[in-house]
């Protein structure tokens, strides 16, 4: 499978690398102090490590606990490094291609490094002082050359090691810069997929908001993003544009998305806020609060333009984190806006839920399949296995056999690692199980989702709107999370099952909403809402 050719293939890059590392035109690259880090990297980023360590702010930090704790997990002072350049490449089936080049004040010995973590050491007949390790059951390894390593994925380590490679054009930019954390983020090769994503979300926005991200991601070619560390946080933001004219369209888009995101964030908190038992004082004296922000946020991070740069500067970070942490604290601190967070949890578990089963439809053009099957049609895993890559979660996919059924010997054990996004706050269940099903057993023109082999966005002739991808049961209906087992309308009623009041229930539907169960819902409209091209007119929202 493509997610094991990494593994597959370590010994092969060992044996490459080598090769390479021993050949005599490497050492004229050796000797250069460039940083070569892939051009087709779409994230570049560089960490002065010394320069964070040497900020007299910072002098509280128990460096001397991390230099120990290091070499007793890792076999290395992790502190030698002093500065880290990194970069990330475009997605494949195996994840992301990552590499670091890290520079040390001192050579480092990997054959110090632990067993439990790397594999045996590779050196050159050639190139003595240049060795390899792979890491174990990773796709990453590590290269030691002098007082340089080089760790990452094999298709980065190759580009790493070219002598001939050609180095990002953002390299000269970020080293120009003297602040210890510079990240650099290239538009042009993600143009298309934040397009699309922005248009595929819309509907979570105001349609001038989303027009205006548009914009701004058609007129920037890069973001680049430049920090400092200790009581002086502070951070740039600079947006790249192809000349100075569109750098200035870039600052004036840039100005009305602030205004339209401050716009969005106090319509959602008064809604919260409305929730929440108060005085009227209270409520007065934190309207007045936000419009205070708001004019003071707006004045210190109005966009600069020089060149073709937009810069937005955001200056003592840390005042507006300990300000959002005042209000985070200071509003659950009231009783039913405790309660009213835990019964908005099952929602967003939803739209997570959601967000990954569209990320799973770009990628792979159709909908997950409610079931892994073998050779023999026989089930293996559930859907919920599928979208773990797009949970955040790859580690954990690549933990399972995917050829071998939900309770095999190995795939059983994982039932204990089931993510946060499946679990249900508002209900006691058995370890693993999980209240977030897929609805299926309709026929001809009452089929869900669920029911059409190979279903995309195309089958879906109701609407997005007006379809149901996932409901949350209640715990009589509650299923293993790796099962391929979900709920069978053919077999029961769905409408009896569903979480319903006063505990509430959310519903899932194929747009990426969520809303939450009604009484005024019946069977009927349900019937309607399950299936994906069943032509019924629906008014129930």
């Amino acid at each position: 499978m493509p997610f094991k050719f990494a593994y597959m293939n370590l010994a092969g890059l060992g044996v490459w690398l080598l090769t390479l590392l021993g050949q005599s035109n490497l050492s004229i690259a050796q000797e250069k102090p460039s940083v070569y880090l892939p051009q087709d990297s779409i994230v570049v980023f560089a960490i002065d490590v010394a320069g964070i360590q040497g900020n007299k702010d910072l002098e509280v930090v128990p460096w001397e606990v991390l230099t120990a704790a290091g070499k007793d997990e890792i076999g290395v002072d992790p502190l030698l490094a002093t500065q880290v350049w990194g970069a990330v490449g475009l997605p494949t089936l195996s994840g992301p291609e990552f590499g670091l080049h890290i520079t040390t004040s001192q050579p480092v010995n990997i054959d110090d490094m632990k067993e439990k973590y790397f594999g045996p050491t590779k050196t050159s007949a050639k190139a003595p002082d240049v060795k390899l390790r792979p890491m174990n059951d990773s796709p990453f390894s590590i290269v030691q050359n002098k007082t340089n390593l080089l760790f990452g994925t094999e298709a980065t380590l190759r580009k790493l090691m070219a002598a001939r490679s050609t180095p990002s054009p953002y390299i000269a930019m970020m080293a120009a810069d003297k602040d210890p954390i510079r990240v650099t983020i290239a538009i042009e090769p993600l143009r298309d997929l934040i397009v699309s994503s922005i248009e595929q979300y819309q509907f979570i926005m105001s349609e001038d908001m989303a027009k205006n991200l548009t914009a701004l991601v058609n007129n920037t070619d890069y973001v680049y993003i430049r920090s400092s560390v200790g009581i002086d946080l502070s951070a740039k933001i600079h947006f790249g544009a192809s000349d100075a004219a569109g750098a200035q369209q870039v600052s004036d888009l840039l100005t009305d998305l602030r205004s339209q995101g401050f716009d969005e964030l106090l319509k959602t908190v008064n809604m919260q806020m409305s929730y929440i038992s108060m005085s009227e004082e209270m409520r007065n004296a934190w309207s007045e609060y936000m419009v205070r922000a708001r004019g003071i946020i707006e004045t210190s991070t109005q966009p600069v333009v020089a060149d073709n740069r937009a810069t937005i500067e955001l200056k003592e970070i840390q005042s507006l984190y300990m300000t959002s942490m005042l209000f985070s604290m200071a509003v659950p601190a009231f009783e039913t806006a405790r309660f009213s967070i835990e019964e908005a949890q099952p929602a967003n578990n939803l739209k997570q839920m959601g967000l990954a089963f569209h990320n799973y439809a770009d990628t792979y053009r159709k909908f997950p399949a409610r079931a892994t099957k073998d050779d023999d049609g026989k089930p293996l895993l559930s859907w919920r296995v599928m979208l773990l890559p797009f949970l955040e979660e790859a580690a954990l996919y690549n933990e399972f056999h995917m050829d071998e059924p939900w309770d095999s010997e190995h795939n059983k054990a994982l039932l204990a690692k089931m993510p946060d996004v499946y679990k249900n706050p508002r209900l006691e269940l058995e370890e693993g199980f999980t209240t977030y099903v897929a609805p299926y057993g309709g026929e001809d023109q009452k089929q869900t989702i669920w029911d059409i082999e190979d279903c995309g966005f195309r089958n879906v002739t109701d609407g997005t709107s007006n379809t149901i991808m996932f409901v949350e049961v209640n715990s009589e209906a509650a299923v293993p999370w790796t099962k391929p087992d979900d709920f069978d309308i053919a077999a029961k009623s769905l409408l009896e099952f569903l979480l319903k009041a006063p505990e509430g229930g959310a519903i899932g539907i194929c747009d990426g909403s969520v809303f939450d169960f009604d009484e005024s819902l019946d069977e009927e409209t349900l019937e309607a809402m399950l299936s994906a091209g069943g032509g019924e007119v629906i008014e129930f929202r």
